[in-house]
């Protein structure tokens, strides 16, 4: 049994085909959109809700196709590394990462 820790690295390199959410009438409808980047320790846990926010790409303005190249480093501990390396194997429900992505202007307050 390995007790090494795990690290990662996610990349998001960019979003293609986005929904508008900025309507206007003048002009052609667009997005502000940025990434979040949630871990859960289970994808039971993913699928709650329940998960911690763990990296966030920059809002890119007025585009449906972003360009955002960001990468984001999770380091799992050495409990979690093993739960993922027995996870497939043995039928547990394994880590998940979520992606969420949001228009900057809809969730400003």
């Amino acid at each position: 049994m390995s007790l090494a820790a795990l690290r990662l690295e996610l990349t998001i390199h960019k979003g293609r085909g986005l929904v508008a959410k900025d309507s206007s009438v003048v002009r052609k409808s667009t997005s502000d959109p940025y990434v979040e980047v949630h871990y859960a320790d289970s994808l039971k846990t993913a699928s709650s809700g329940a998960t911690k926010v763990i990296g966030k790409t920059i809002v890119v303005l007025k585009s449906l196709d972003p360009q955002w190249e960001f990468s984001v480093k999770h380091k799992l501990k050495c409990t979690e590394a093993e739960h993922v390396r027995t996870a497939y194997k043995s039928g547990l429900d394994p880590p998940a990462f979520v992606l969420q992505i949001f228009d900057w202007d809809k969730v400003r307050f």
